[in-house]
């Protein structure tokens, strides 16, 4: 700005002959400079998600009570260190597409020590011991337990910037239990706020491939619809 003024004092008789060509390229180089601003390395600090079960008439999803309050953090090396989960209905939790239920009393935050260890982020608990193991494939991201490396218990796809498009939850029985997310609406930075989602419960397969996944190729044995609301913040 006080380069501007110094150049407008020294040739202001310039200035007043381009005075046109001047203003059209102070609004360019504004334009431009808007676009500079956006950002693009986006660091997640956390996702708030809140899952409300819904009706769907004539063609729109209508809100119905909520099921579900699931809040993850992450440190800024994107590695999730806490869970926060509230089931309002344990036996619609499989419903709320979580597995994991609210503990007795207020005991719902879930502490982690992760580590990046090659392609794998391992969460260690408070105690020191191993609980979880998380492996990213492109977006796609697929957890394991101590207990079992062969079959993940979630598989979560996101798009680039890390919206849900659909999470499986695999409780270890014979279902699988999906939620395929339609984004309805964004904020300012392109996350999703509101989401309308599709809860389908599937028949496994014995020979199912959790790599490439094809929903295609399995039964529908149950389906309900969501409303699913995210918060985004940001490092």
């Amino acid at each position: 700005m006080k380069k501007t003024l110094l150049l407008l004092t020294v040739v202001c008789l310039l200035f007043s002959c381009k005075k046109e060509q001047s203003t059209e390229l102070n609004a360019t180089e504004l334009k431009v400079e808007d676009k500079v601003t956006i950002r693009k390395d986006f660091k997640i600090k956390s996702v708030t998600r809140k899952d409300f079960l819904a009706d769907y008439k004539y063609g729109k999803y209508i809100q119905g009570e909520q099921i579900n309050f699931t809040k993850e953090s992450f440190n800024e090396e994107s590695l999730p260190f806490e869970v926060e989960i509230e089931i309002m209905d344990p036996s619609l939790a499989k419903v709320a597409g979580d597995s994991t239920s609210k503990k007795d009393g207020n005991d719902n935050v879930f502490k982690y020590i992760p580590k990046k260890n090659g392609d794998k982020i391992e969460l260690y608990g408070v105690d020191g011991n191993l609980a979880e193991i998380y492996i990213k494939n492109n977006n796609t991201l697929f957890g394991y337990t101590v207990e079992n490396d062969e079959e993940p218990f979630v598989i979560r796809q996101f798009d680039d910037i890390g919206n849900y498009i659909y999470q499986v939850i695999n409780t270890g029985d014979e279902y699988l239990y999906v939620t395929k997310h339609n984004i309805v609406e964004k904020d300012a930075n392109g996350f999703a706020t509101k989401s309308n989602a599709l809860w389908l419960q599937y028949e496994k397969r014995d020979d199912i491939d959790y790599n490439n996944l094809d929903f295609s190729q399995l039964k529908v044995v149950d389906k309900n619809y969501q409303v699913v609301e995210f918060k985004y913040e940001l490092y």
